[in-house]
């Protein structure tokens, strides 16, 4: 998951490639792409806080969200490299977002591919969610500078 991160920290042709791949997208969704709909009212509460974290350059949060046991207690797992490799390549975090796709399987699941930028670079966030006793859990997520990683994930 963090691997793209890294490669896309290397200096040479980061903001090319990723300009291009993210206007690429932008230009698939059409007019469907909103900027500022990683903040819709009418997401479950937890894709909303965690667009929040990943807006606001708050990655230390935005892991400990995901790392919350779920019901059945299984724990998504991230390292403080994790961390420190967002911190380095976003310091300041995005300036906007959008919700590129979205999917469900019924009234209880739901995954999201969103879409953050800045000037000039951006970041893909693959989310999974299913909702158990009123209450909505990650239970899979994937970060990535590559839209088509991110992309294949959503059914």
């Amino acid at each position: 998951m963090i691997i793209a991160l890294i490669n896309a920290t290397a200096p040479t042709g980061f903001n090319a490639k990723l300009s291009t791949g993210l206007f690429a997208a932008m230009l698939a969704l059409g007019s469907q792409g909103q900027a500022g709909g990683c903040q819709d009212n009418e997401k479950p509460q937890v894709f909303r806080d965690l667009a929040t974290e990943i807006l606001n350059g708050d990655y230390e949060t935005f892991f400990h969200e995901i790392s919350t046991p779920t019901i059945v207690g299984s724990r998504l797992e991230y390292t403080e490299k994790d961390v420190s490799t967002l911190s380095s390549a976003f310091p300041n975090g995005f300036s906007d977002c959008f919700a590129m796709l979205d999917a469900s399987l019924n009234e209880n699941h739901r995954q999201e591919l969103t879409a953050f930028f800045g000037d000039g670079y951006g970041l893909f966030l693959y989310l999974e969610a299913f909702q158990l006793n009123n209450t909505w859990e990650i239970w899979d997520y994937r970060l990535s500078t590559s839209f088509s990683e991110v992309r294949a994930l959503i059914d």
